[in-house]
């Protein structure tokens, strides 16, 4: 179907249903026009970039419509845990030692996660027994077996927490290491490419316009550990929403993401497609140089990263004679 129809069809839904926000529009668009629409997710794409096209929140990252154009399997994550409890004197800059210590295994209380374009959310949470034991097997052995799909996994902090924390609590039950996957860390992605004063998730999301994360505080970890089932229901809502918002932030940085896991080792076909999002949509924007070499430079009409063709375009011979600076 032609740009203008969908533009016709998302604008007059954006209109009726005024009331309705991305998600909920976004799924009913994809219920509704499942020929134009292939997952909610596409709806939503375009829904944000025509309400971005009529006011302050234009986002030029968004694109009229993002497909699933590999066959990689992404996997966008994150996880809650238990605070340590101890006895202490003071509030700042203690030494704890062990026979001060109550608790200090860092148990995985829920965590949630879905593939990328996918409208499900998978996730796992304590029961209130569990929770008073600390007792996280369970949840971690259903974290490992989704994380063993992957080939792709999406955390904001997560080289630094997220992962390190997740494959501590592997370690500590006994189960051994999924199989290997790429990690694209948005909060590591986002620090590298852009200044904006604050890189917390909730801020990202704020900046870009998204929706925004749950209101929490202490006392739902508190009630968690003791058993609670409604504070325990919670923090898994609290634990999905994250995820929602962390795939909506990962497509507004994916063009700036470099280097981006490449995309065109999972495409089913031989044609060159952008690394970041495999479309095929790619135009010549100049030249990519290296300290001995020209590559022709793309850029994605999908996505809006950039990417540079494997084979030079500088003739061999003109190579050998290129001198380059002393690194030392």
């Amino acid at each position: 179907m032609a740009d203008s129809n969908i533009k016709s069809i998302v604008k007059d839904a954006i209109k009726k249903y005024s009331k309705l926000n991305n998600t909920d529009l976004g799924k009913l668009l994809a219920k509704k026009y499942p020929d134009i629409f292939s997952h909610p997710e596409a709806a939503r794409s375009s829904i944000r970039y025509y309400k971005g096209k009529n006011g302050s929140r234009s986002r030029p990252h968004a694109s009229v419509e993002y497909s699933k154009l590999s066959n990689a399997k992404i996997l966008v994550f994150d996880i809650e845990t238990a605070p340590l409890i101890s006895y202490h004197w003071r509030r700042w800059q203690q030494d704890i030692h062990g026979g001060q210590v109550i608790a200090d295994n860092w148990p995985i209380l829920t965590w949630s996660a879905k593939w990328l374009f996918d409208n499900k959310i998978h996730s796992m949470k304590m029961t209130p027994k569990e929770a008073i034991n600390r007792n996280d097997k369970r949840v971690v052995q259903g974290l490992w077996n989704i994380i063993n799909e992957a080939d792709i996994v999406i955390a904001h902090n997560g080289i630094k927490f997220d992962v390190r924390m997740m494959n501590g609590r592997f370690f500590l039950n006994g189960i051994t290491p999924p199989s290997s996957y790429q990690i694209i860390d948005t909060l590591r992605a986002a620090r590298k490419a852009i200044a904006v004063p604050s890189y917390k998730l909730d801020d990202l999301a704020k900046y870009l316009g998204l929706e925004t994360k749950i209101k929490t505080d202490f006392s739902w970890w508190k009630k968690f550990m003791e058993g609670d089932q409604d504070a325990i229901n919670k923090m898994q809502l609290y634990n999905d929403k994250d995820v929602e918002i962390l795939e909506e932030v990962y497509f507004a940085l994916r063009p700036w993401i470099r280097p981006h896991p490449n995309l065109g080792l999972f495409v089913p076909h031989g044609e060159s497609v952008c690394p970041a999002c495999a479309s095929t949509d790619l135009s010549i924007i100049g030249e990519y140089a290296t300290y001995v070499n020209l590559y022709d430079e793309y850029k994605c009409g999908n996505c809006g990263h950039t990417s540079r063709r494997r084979q030079s375009t500088t003739p061999i011979r003109s190579n050998k004679q290129i001198t380059v600076s002393i690194p030392k």
